[in-house]
């Protein structure tokens, strides 16, 4: 009896031992405790494009301790190439996911984020409305929880719809060499 009572005593301390080296996202000091990537789908991005762009967060605890993900926000941001400190556009995702949801030292998550687009017809807007902005070349960069910053993934944004036409008119003058 006596040695059954050591095993449940010595079973119940290790779970609570466990327990405590959970840690949350907000507890993590910046740096290398988290490792954030973002990729995607596309190379280069425009209003007319039919499919959904897709972002994918990767997010690698190197922390030590298992982190519980409760609480976890990601956010996206657009930077242009040419001024990388000016930031154009952003938008940010909340996950409610259950207290269980943990993250253990030295695993990946990755995270999906399609955006969803403007509803013409229900007149709603876009979430990260990236056919309004400018042409040219755009950095987008993931921020976990508003600490853990990812390195830039690159975004060609292409506005065909406001180019000039290019129209060739004849020529007037005639020489009459060739």
């Amino acid at each position: 009896m006596q040695r059954i009572l050591r095993i449940a005593l010595t079973l119940s301390l290790g779970a609570s031992l466990s327990v405590g080296c959970v840690t949350t996202l907000d507890k993590l000091e910046p740096g290398s405790s988290l490792e954030v990537g973002v990729e995607c789908k596309m190379r280069s991005f425009g209003p007319q494009v039919p499919v959904p762009i897709k972002f994918w967060v990767d997010i690698t605890n190197k922390s030590g301790r298992t982190v519980s993900l409760e609480r976890l926000r990601i956010e996206l941001q657009a930077t242009p190439v040419k001024v990388p400190e000016w930031t154009v556009l952003k938008q940010s995702w909340t996950y409610r996911n259950a207290p269980e949801t943990h993250l253990a030292d030295g695993k990946r998550l990755t995270v999906p984020i399609v955006p969803e687009r403007a509803d013409e017809r229900a007149k709603t807007g876009s979430e990260f409305p990236l056919e309004l902005l400018p042409e040219g070349k755009y950095s987008i960069v993931a921020i976990v929880n508003g600490k853990h910053v990812s390195t830039p993934c690159q975004l060609q944004i292409e506005r065909p719809d406001i180019r000039r036409p290019v129209v060739r008119t004849p020529s007037t003058e005639t020489t009459g060499n060739r």
